[in-house]
């Protein structure tokens, strides 16, 4: 199965490891202590180690089906969104301050 946006980007969803193996911990080490980590550490996580987590935890919770044709696309989508928006902000304030050398 395939997810496009609305970049005809495609995501190979077979290509993911959670995906193709039936026990997904024999196949992934986590370099980070998740159940465990401090308040500092939580605020220094990246978007995508907080997805990647997130997907982890709901496909301990949620059956194959589900989520691979509905969680893992939404978020897949839901992360190219926020980059959009991002990057849209980004060359809107990027613009402002070449207005207003003076900030």
């Amino acid at each position: 199965m395939t997810c496009t946006n609305s970049q005809s980007s495609k995501v190979d969803l077979g290509q993911i490891p959670s995906l193709r193996y039936k026990n997904v911990d024999e196949h992934m080490q986590w370099m980070r202590d998740y159940n465990s980590m401090t308040e500092q550490d939580r605020k220094e996580m990246k978007a995508d180690e907080i997805f990647a987590l997130y997907l982890y935890r709901l496909s301990t919770r949620l059956n194959k089906h589900y989520f691979k044709n509905t969680a893992l696309p939404f978020v897949i989508l839901f992360r190219e969104c926020l980059n959009e928006y991002g990057w849209a902000k980004h060359y809107e304030n990027e613009k402002e301050l070449e207005k207003n050398k003076n900030l």
